[in-house]
């Protein structure tokens, strides 16, 4: 069950999350519908993983903290 937590797992799990999306090429809209299958998703590991896909999307995608 995803918490209200922010921890470094939880920044790299949602860049995971988000190159996932990417890979399998879902547009900003599907990827939206994926994220609102999980209600227990907090705000701020939606937010970062919806961030992390426009990054990928406009190459500007980085590893680091």
């Amino acid at each position: 069950e995803l918490t209200k937590s922010n921890n470094k797992t939880d920044f790299y799990i949602n860049k995971v999350d988000a190159l996932v999306f990417h890979l399998y090429e879902l547009n900003e809209s599907e990827m939206n519908q994926v994220l609102d299958m999980f209600p227990n998703l907090d705000t701020i590991n939606r937010t970062q993983i919806e961030n992390e896909y426009k990054n990928i999307t406009n190459n500007k995608f980085r590893l680091e903290l």
